[in-house]
């Protein structure tokens, strides 16, 4: 995971310039600010921290805006060592967590939702080793799994309940 700091170019009238933070793994990537400006003479580009001693245009010392920077950096670090991969939606919730902040209220909330591609791996695994599928069969369905995600099908947990006893209901033969 790559996180990197930067000052957007563009400063306000009190010549202090924002913050951005970049945050990019596994092919997603977040750019957005930090919520922290500091002048651009008392920023250094090489270690992506604001200089000891300085204090931005609305009285926030050097060390408060490390520490935040700092606190980012830490909790993105610990996220690369879970195996997985996040989409930009993933990141974005996680920084909004790490600030503190709640999603927007327009923001979907993804807990109730289960990607299609993903129930069917779990039927795919517990079905075809419980009932012997042979190889062809279990491709077959991994293909339909690959179209499902490419179309980026998604199941509403609540709204269809008897999809997540997908995998626990036995599969009786067919006559």
């Amino acid at each position: 995971m790559d996180i990197n700091f930067y000052l957007v170019p563009v400063s306000d009238k009190n010549g202090d310039c924002a913050i951005r933070v970049s945050v990019a793994t596994h092919g997603s990537r977040l750019l957005t600010s930090t919520g922290y400006k500091i002048n651009p003479k008392m920023w250094d580009k090489a270690v992506q921290r604001v200089r000891r001693g300085a204090v931005n245009a609305k009285g926030m010392p050097s060390n408060i805006i490390n520490a935040g920077l700092d606190s980012i950096r830490t909790h993105f670090g610990r996220l690369d060592d879970v195996s997985r991969s996040f989409a930009k939606e993933d990141l974005r919730r996680e920084f909004l967590e790490c600030m503190g902040k709640k999603p927007r209220k327009g923001a979907v909330e993804k807990k109730d939702e289960l990607p299609v591609a993903d129930i069917i791996r779990r039927f795919v695994v517990d079905a075809g080793s419980r009932n012997g599928w042979t190889l062809g069969t279990v491709r077959k369905f991994g293909t339909l799994g690959n179209h499902l995600e490419y179309k980026k099908a998604i199941i509403n947990r609540s709204s269809t309940p008897f999809i997540l006893n997908f995998t626990s209901r036995p599969i009786a033969p067919t006559l």
